[in-house]
């Protein structure tokens, strides 16, 4: 039996959920950045500005600032700009925001923003076409496109080992659960990952729980899994897309000395100096 707490994640559900034909771009903006300063709220306002302006140039919809919003800053009066109010509006907030069809009401994109990167779920076909073409291809973002889908492969063919993942989630909240499992479909480890470190500001790919059962440890099954969520990773954000910078490969909350020191040996670095978050680069 399994000896973590599988019910509780920091940056994802515990549960991902695969939803048909549903997709989340993330990553980061490109061009038209404001200054060196990637972290500014004028750089985090471009990053989601960007997708928002190229899609209601299109026709689709979302009212921003939504009715009934006001500012959170004491003594601040509406902006007789409303672009300008349209902006404070993005600084303020950290909410997804949806974003509807061009002739219903039915949300296509759901937009969220964190940690410096943008996430983008994707409803429909047409709504995945649309990023794919006109924020991507024409490189405004780097982005790797994570599907919201339930895959089965086998991994080792002399032992009847197969790695499962399930990905789901909204906004920035996406997770994928990863199992291996033997001929008989019994899971003997799992790991639990998000796409993102909020805890130490850092987005990409994040284990948040990683566990071998009992009766199976010892014997190479936490190394085969980490080899191929690893791989899962490096298929998306380096085989697919050519990222400006490294991908970061996180994980969050190691609170057990002993795990923290077999990631070590795996090639995680001790990112907080504590051994609690660690990380290393996709793809090196």
């Amino acid at each position: 039996m399994p000896s973590l707490n599988w019910s509780h994640a920091e940056n994802c559900s515990s549960d991902p959920q695969p939803e048909t034909g549903v997709c989340t771009f993330m990553g980061t903006l490109k061009t038209g950045l404001p200054g060196e300063d990637k972290s500014t709220s004028e750089a985090r306002v471009a990053r989601i500005k960007t997708a928002l302006d190229m899609m209601r140039k299109h026709g689709y919809r979302c009212q921003l600032p939504p009715k009934g919003w006001t500012s959170v800053l004491l003594n601040s009066e509406p902006k007789k700009d409303p672009k300008e109010e349209e902006i404070r509006f993005l600084e303020e907030n950290c909410r997804p925001i949806e974003v509807l069809d061009k002739a219903s009401d039915a949300v296509v994109f759901v937009v969220a923003h964190n940690v410096g990167w943008v996430y983008i779920r994707c409803n429909t076909q047409e709504a995945e076409e649309f990023v794919d073409d006109y924020l991507w291809a024409l490189k405004h973002y780097e982005f790797g496109l994570v599907r919201h889908e339930e895959k089965r492969r086998l991994v080792n063919s002399s032992r009847g080992i197969s790695l499962v993942s399930c990905t789901g989630g909204t906004g920035s909240s996406v997770g994928t659960l990863f199992e291996l499992q033997d001929g008989s479909g019994k899971t003997i480890a799992k790991a639990l990952c998000a796409y993102r470190n909020a805890e130490m500001g850092n987005p990409g790919p994040t284990i948040e729980l990683f566990e071998v059962f009992r009766g199976f440890r010892r014997k190479g099954f936490g190394k085969l899994l980490l080899e191929h969520v690893t791989e899962f990773f490096e298929l998306i954000f380096c085989d697919e897309q050519d990222f400006a910078e490294p991908v970061n490969f996180n994980v969050c909350n190691c609170t057990n000395s002993h795990a923290a020191m077999w990631f070590m040996r795996q090639g995680f670095q001790n990112w907080d100096g504590m051994g609690e978050e660690l990380g290393k680069y996709l793809g090196y």
